[in-house]
């Protein structure tokens, strides 16, 4: 999965200051993610497979970051003023609380918590 938005990455060639590119890569990367999520939630909560949906959500956890590093490739852009919003939204203090979040939902797991009750918080928290 990592490779495949390696894959994405390196087909777009992105280069700073290419905001309309990097838009792109930011909403597939977000798609993913809500891919990742929802499968997870839908594993934990409906077939009852802790181990894999746990899997899942550990893997949505290193997209978290995704927006942080694409911050530097938008820095030059000339569509600054439209994409301040964006910025000020995926700050650093919202990428740990959402790291946090995915960890404590883990912790939960491991405790023996009910997994559908840690997949609807969860689900809402993120």
């Amino acid at each position: 999965m990592i490779a495949g938005c390696y894959a994405l990455n390196d087909g777009l060639d992105l280069r700073a200051g290419e905001a309309g590119r990097a838009l792109v890569l930011v909403g597939t990367i977000n798609l993913y993610e809500l891919l990742l999520i929802g499968l997870g939630v839908f594993l934990i909560r409906s077939r009852n497979i802790v181990r894999d949906g746990r899997t899942l959500l550990l893997l949505q956890a290193v997209f978290l970051a995704d927006l942080t590093f694409l911050n530097g490739a938008l820095a030059n852009a000339d569509l600054k003023p439209q994409l301040e919003a964006l910025v000020r939204s995926f700050d650093s203090d919202r990428t740990v609380r959402a790291f946090e979040t995915v960890d404590r939902a883990i912790a939960a797991l491991d405790r023996n918590a009910s997994p559908k009750i840690v997949a609807d918080w969860l689900a809402l928290n993120i």
